[in-house]
């Protein structure tokens, strides 16, 4: 499925969170909601991208 057939099926299906998933990913830009509202923000526990934690594995 193509990201515009995704956001398609989401605008029929705005409740669905699988859908919101799969197009927060094939966004390409990462997360749909703001980082504020994660539970590990809330929690105050820190988060790396994937640059950040391959850097700690060399």
């Amino acid at each position: 499925m193509t990201l515009p057939d995704l956001q398609e099926q989401l605008r029929l299906h705005p409740h669905d969170p699988m859908l919101r998933y799969r197009v927060a990913f094939a966004r390409g830009d990462g997360m749909w909601w703001p980082m504020s509202d994660t539970w590990n923000a809330q929690h105050h526990l820190p988060t790396q991208d994937i640059a950040a934690w391959l850097k700690t594995q060399q």
